[in-house]
């Protein structure tokens, strides 16, 4: 078995990768969320909106190891707890 932690994942997430998150939105409705959902320029541990930003952005990684799992016959499993 193989753990990994993330440590303070939500507070290790900047800004700009919020904004890139949400890059389907306007310019101006995209500041304002980032604004609305970041403290001093990270995600903020606890907040609602946290672990939805989060999972729009570590959503590919998800992705990517679960075909190299699916390569090797492992199982994978990720829990978000922050």
């Amino acid at each position: 078995m193989l753990s990994c932690d993330i440590v303070d994942c939500f507070s290790s997430i900047a800004a700009d990768l919020v904004e890139h998150a949400l890059s389907r939105f306007p310019s101006e409705i995209r500041k304002l969320l980032v604004a609305l959902t970041t403290r001093r320029g990270r995600l903020v541990p606890g907040a609602p909106t946290s672990s939805v930003i989060a999972e729009l952005i570590l959503g590919p990684i998800d992705q990517e190891l679960a075909e190299i799992a699916r390569r090797l016959r492992v199982r994978i499993t990720r829990y978000a707890d922050d």
